[in-house]
């Protein structure tokens, strides 16, 4: 699909407020509210617009302690990258997963109630295979998160 600069515009502000009414959304970018309608539903056929989701805030449900942490793992074997992500597929604690490049192959965003949460988590998922490291860091402020 190709865009224009209306679609980016519709794209700003939804990733902003996935619930802006289509007359709002028109209002703000000069466009009819069937126009609007009818880009959102091309974007999200598409695949652009891959999922309309609310943005749980992790700290106001509990989950105070949020978490990044590196994983190297024990070969750069494709069982071994499998194992990993079906682990981290079925860890609910896991929020992200990311195949990143540099020291580490994987970086993940853990929340969790409290250190001690994390580290029996760490110890269950991290501490063996087919992780070969893990390097945590705790998250002090979320400064942007969409």
């Amino acid at each position: 699909m190709q865009l224009d600069a209306l679609d980016h515009a519709i794209l700003e502000i939804v990733q902003n407020d996935n619930q802006v009414t289509h007359e709002a959304l028109g209002l703000r970018i000069g466009l009819s509210p069937s126009s609007c309608r009818r880009r959102l539903a091309a974007l999200r056929k598409s695949g652009v617009i891959a999922s309309d989701v609310s943005i749980v805030d992790p700290r106001k449900i509990g989950l105070n302690t949020i978490l990044h942490v590196l994983i190297t793992l024990e070969s750069d074997s494709a069982e071994t990258h499998r194992a990993f992500r079906d682990i981290t597929r079925a860890t609910p604690e896991i929020k992200t997963c990311a195949y990143v490049t540099g020291p580490a192959d994987y970086l993940v965003t853990v929340c969790v109630g409290s250190v001690s949460e994390y580290e029996k988590l760490a110890d269950r998922i991290f501490a063996g295979p087919p992780v070969k490291r893990a390097e945590t860091m705790v998250e002090l402020k979320s400064i942007k998160r969409r």
